[in-house]
């Protein structure tokens, strides 16, 4: 019971889950399309209720999966994540002041020794092994439900980290109908060269509303990928729950 709960939490259902079903709606509306819904819909509906059921923590596990090799792809040029690289006295996202305040705070509640400027340039790896388990501290006395901006950014982060993931599959999902619908236009018009106009504008208006339907999907989610899913944006998702994970810690 409580594996089944967890396939329904909040972070799941949003991080994992919610990236496969988008990646999947453009396979989902073509399928619609060569179904009768008014027809078979108690069919339907139970067929589509026990695809759910089994493909909820298939597509969260592939999701997770593919995100997590993401990240290790972008960690190789990022070197550290964010949250290590803010507290670097060489990096110069907050000010020194504000830096400084940081460190001395971690510093009490952690009991760690924070390197300062001259320790981190002599041994920049051991300084980040320290930034590193004061972060890890910091996380872990967090994740009360009273940071619930911090859950946010880190639900933001996960989902398009899984999205980011999800890519290469998801263009040939969104492709896929396009092709699917380019070849029953060949089968059933082989010689384009000899079709006329009046014949094409006749083969259009007998083509069910759900075949455009599911062709401006398809465009739509095509474009998404290409030009909206990208390492950029994981590094923005990053940074932004970095920046609130730290304006935490007046709250501790």
């Amino acid at each position: 019971m409580n594996s089944l709960l967890k396939i329904f939490d909040l972070y799941t259902i949003r991080a994992r889950l919610l990236p496969a079903l988008i990646a999947a709606i453009p396979i989902i509306a073509l399928i619609a399309t060569f179904l009768d819904i008014n027809k078979y819909i108690l069919a339907n509906t139970a067929l589509a209720f026990i695809a759910l059921l089994i493909l909820i923590p298939l597509l969260g596990k592939i999701s997770r999966s593919q995100g997590q090799k993401v990240e290790k792809r972008v960690l190789k040029k990022w070197k550290v994540l964010p949250t290590t690289r803010y507290l670097r006295h060489l990096d110069e996202t907050y000010s020194t002041t504000k830096k400084n305040r940081l460190h001395k705070i971690l510093a009490e509640k952690t009991l760690l020794q924070l390197p300062n400027r001259d320790e981190e340039s002599i041994e920049p790896e051991k300084a980040d092994e320290i930034y590193v388990e004061a972060v890890s501290w910091l996380r872990e006395n967090t994740r009360d439900p009273k940071f619930v901006i911090l859950l946010n950014e880190n639900i933001a982060y996960g989902m398009y980290r899984n999205l980011l993931g999800l890519k290469p599959i998801a263009i040939i999902l969104s492709i896929l109908p396009l092709v699917v619908f380019s070849i029953i236009f060949l089968l059933n018009y082989p010689d384009i060269s000899n079709i006329n106009l009046v014949e094409l504008i006749a083969f259009l208006e007998k083509i069910r509303l759900a075949y455009w339907v599911t062709t401006f999907i398809s465009i739509c989610s095509t474009i998404l990928w290409v030009s909206y899913i990208n390492e950029s944006g994981l590094e923005k998702a990053a940074n932004k729950y970095a920046d609130t994970l730290f304006k935490q810690i007046d709250a501790l």
